[in-house]
């Protein structure tokens, strides 16, 4: 359970990319989703280390963390990502120390926290978290990258085909079914509204609103 590298945006951005192929290679591997969580858990809570969560309301994060996840993995499985050495560090080659940064040509951004108990850690950003399923929408027509990092190709469909094993709506996290199939669901909610709607803000799936 050691959490995720994320003292600098460089292994910040590698963190999230192994936590991702960790838990895409678990769904793979499940062949039926049984009632123990284990297989899935570590990667899902080095997942959710390199995401500034802190935007949302505390009972929506993990699961609307997770969601985001899938989404910023398949676009960043579709874009070319530069090298590690063109990736900062902690500090510029100046001494300066990095507050944020862009991953070329798109929104995708880690910054470094100011305050609060993630203090000086560099996530992937309260807005990109926000705003990861409109990339999503943006980005699925384009083919996966056949160079650099490995991709996940299918992670969103595989999970799907996991969920689909058990079709009924549920807010269950205490198995990888239940987890699963509450993301899925949810996620898809997002999808179709920032596809459907233009409007600056996405919907909050109806599963997450408090009754």
């Amino acid at each position: 359970m050691e959490p995720s590298d994320t003292s600098n945006p460089r292994a910040t951005l590698t963190s999230f990319l192994e936590s991702c192929n960790e838990l895409y290679d678990c769904a793979n591997q499940e062949a039926t989703p049984t009632d123990s969580p284990q297989p899935f858990l570590p990667a899902t809570e080095r997942i959710l280390d390199c995401l500034d969560l802190s935007g949302l309301p505390s009972e929506l994060r993990d699961a609307s963390g997770v969601e985001s996840a899938v989404f910023l993995k398949e676009v960043l499985d579709r874009i070319e990502l530069p090298r590690d050495d063109k990736i900062p560090g902690a500090t510029s080659s100046d001494g300066v120390p990095v507050s944020r940064w862009r991953i070329p040509g798109t929104r995708l951004t880690i910054a470094r926290v100011q305050d609060g108990p993630r203090e000086g850690a560099y996530l992937f950003s309260v807005e990109t978290v926000r705003r990861a399923a409109r990339f999503y929408s943006a980005a699925k027509q384009l083919p996966y990258r056949t160079e650099g990092p490995k991709v996940s190709p299918g992670f969103h469909e595989r999970i799907a085909a996991l969920t689909k094993r058990d079709p009924k709506r549920s807010a269950d996290t205490s198995s990888p079914r239940g987890t699963l199939t509450l993301f899925l669901d949810s996620s898809n909610e997002i999808l179709r509204s920032s596809t459907h709607r233009n409007t600056s803000t996405v919907t909050i799936p109806s599963i997450y609103q408090r009754r």
